[in-house]
């Protein structure tokens, strides 16, 4: 995914958040976290984002303060953390104890309800991170929402959506293939044309496999501690949520 996630958060901290230095700290530990941050690297020199620092660390730490004050010493405008939660939430937590100017942006590896347990909310708000969209984030969420409350009577989870999609976009290939052959059914998903269910409308790319549009999106914290699609984020970068 990370072909998805960095073009969103690139032109989160450039168009956004209008950074014109940036500061880049990743896990080293982790290929996910190195390809992304390398990622996001690129779509940062492409806007013309100065990146002041690049600087990886190992995961586990009781915290981070030596590392934050560090990046806050560079001048940038925004330090993206590519980092999965534990860590995210330690330096978001470093960035407000130290009262650092820099906005603070976690990457996709922090967006878990783990950040909020940890960081806390207060914490967690002062902190976007690079998400999906909420349950009921999306349009004509609502029927899908009543839906999973009758059927479990239960709040749907962040991954329910996806869940709920995955099966039906599966039963409709395997409708149309009369089996599960994995060639047949990959040939019959790159022919779906919008696709629709509770994410909105899916096509796949046949040269990757990927989901497109992908539903990666900037979310905030809200005062319950609940992850949704950051307004300001949205009609910053014209995005349909």
């Amino acid at each position: 995914m990370t072909d998805q996630i960095a073009p969103v958060a690139g032109k989160a901290i450039s168009q956004w958040l209008g950074a014109k230095k940036a500061a880049i700290v990743y896990d080293r530990t982790e290929a996910y976290t190195r390809n992304v941050s390398k990622a996001v690297k690129g779509e940062l020199d492409k806007a013309g984002v100065e990146v002041v620092a690049y600087e990886s660390l190992d995961p586990g730490a009781d915290d981070y303060a030596a590392e934050v004050r560090k990046l806050a010493g560079t001048g940038a405008d925004v330090i993206y953390a590519a980092v999965y939660f534990p860590e995210g939430a330690k330096i978001a937590e470093e960035m407000l104890a130290q009262k650092v100017e820099a906005r603070c942006l976690a990457d996709y590896g922090s967006y878990d309800t783990g950040f909020v347990e940890d960081a806390g909310v207060k914490v967690a708000r002062s902190c976007p991170v690079v998400g999906v969209p909420a349950p009921n984030d999306f349009g004509d969420s609502a029927k899908f929402v009543d839906e999973f409350r009758h059927e479990f009577e239960s709040e749907p989870g962040t991954w329910s959506p996806y869940t709920y999609d995955s099966v039906n976009f599966l039963a409709e290939g395997v409708k149309g293939t009369n089996g599960f052959d994995a060639d047949e059914l990959n040939q019959i998903f790159s022919g779906f044309n919008a696709w629709t269910g509770w994410t909105g409308g899916v096509n796949i790319d046949p040269q990757t496999g990927n989901r497109d549009p992908a539903t990666v999106v900037v979310t905030s914290v809200d005062k319950t501690g609940a992850f949704h699609v950051d307004s300001r984020w949205a009609a910053a970068v014209d995005a349909p949520y």
